[in-house]
């Protein structure tokens, strides 16, 4: 089983490297790999709380929605890469979180 710091590393290249990872490089695609990694994650035994979703959120100043934080971001005036990273980086904020919650 990966580790949650492998799968924060993987996360920190997608960063980086956003095209490598994601065709074509816009939102919705970034959004689309996001939900990806989070079923694979899942899959292997990380799945991250809604209730931990929701405070990584509120703490980065989103609100917790379906629609998801982007359309706040872009609201807000967030250029688009601003945006993927912020999306990015609330995905290594929860998986940080995650490792430190206590075992079930």
């Amino acid at each position: 089983m990966p580790s949650i710091e492998k799968l924060t590393r993987i996360l920190q290249q997608v960063r980086k490297q956003k095209g490598m990872f994601v065709f074509p490089l816009d939102i919705p695609s970034l959004e689309n790999f996001l939900n990806g990694f989070r079923a694979a994650a899942s899959a292997c035994g990380y799945e991250i709380p809604r209730k931990l979703r929701q405070e990584v959120l509120t703490a980065r100043g989103w609100k917790f929605a379906a629609a998801g934080a982007a359309p706040q971001m872009k609201a807000k005036g967030m250029a688009d890469e601003a945006v993927m990273n912020e999306l990015i980086d609330i995905e290594i904020d929860l998986l940080g979180r995650l490792a430190k919650l206590p075992p079930k």
